[in-house]
């Protein structure tokens, strides 16, 4: 997570050691503000000293900021290179920091730390999330849940329902492959097993009239007498 001001050196040295998509931004109390994609911090780099974003006191970047506008003719949503943001900021830029409260998303979705998997599950299926943000009581964030992390439980979920144990969260959603039933004792059991209830309503039904009206009529076969 970053705090709500950041120096660029802590934010390169972040981009270098990991490939997140997003990260959480805190206040000076350690408390959850929103969530700022990678992209966005990258074209704030790499267009901020352009835009005096970049500042070595507070108040010296006070209501400067990349526009909105400036990151999309940029390629945003679109990350640029890494390289690319490095060759923007001098050596001196790397002391300086930025306010990333302009650009953070404060509006998103996130969920307690005692939320089920099929919350999470439903909330990235609803909104088409890509990240969910997870906190706790006093607002102080645990982690975040991607949807390429969902998408592997949800998936080591249905090998251990096809093949292996039952699996201990089966709070995940998803379809679960289904059961192998036993063989029943005949083969219109197991069609009847298959099909809609009203067909196999219907089909009881029919079975029934039949049996009553064989009961009725006399037997076919007839012995002959001997004269």
């Amino acid at each position: 997570s970053f705090h709500c001001r950041a120096t660029v050196k802590d934010l390169i040295g972040t981009l270098e050691g990991c490939r997140h998509g997003a990260f959480p931004v805190v206040d000076a109390s350690d408390r959850f503000v929103g969530l700022l994609e990678r992209s966005t911090i990258m074209h704030v780099l790499q267009l901020g000293k352009q835009y005096g974003a970049l500042s070595r006191c507070p108040s010296d970047d006070k209501d400067k900021m990349v526009p909105y506008v400036e990151m999309v003719r940029n390629g945003h949503p679109k990350k640029p290179a890494l390289s690319a943001v490095e060759e923007a900021l001098a050596a001196e830029d790397y002391d300086k920091s930025v306010d990333l409260t302009p650009y953070t998303d404060m509006g998103c979705y996130t969920v307690q730390e005692c939320a089920s998997a099929m919350r999470c599950h439903t909330l990235f299926r609803s909104m088409g999330l890509r990240h969910l943000t997870v906190l706790s009581d006093g607002h102080i964030v645990r982690g975040i849940i991607t949807r390429k992390e969902l998408v592997a439980a949800a998936e080591r979920v249905e090998e251990h329902k096809c093949g292996g144990p039952p699996a201990v969260d089966n709070n995940v959603a998803g379809r679960g492959c289904p059961q192998q039933q036993q063989s029943s004792s005949s083969e219109e059991e197991e069609e009847e097993e298959g099909a809609p209830a009203r067909e196999v309503a219907g089909r009881r039904h029919g079975s029934s009239r039949r049996s009553s009206r064989s009961s009725s009529r006399p037997s076919s076969v007839l012995r002959r007498r001997q004269i």
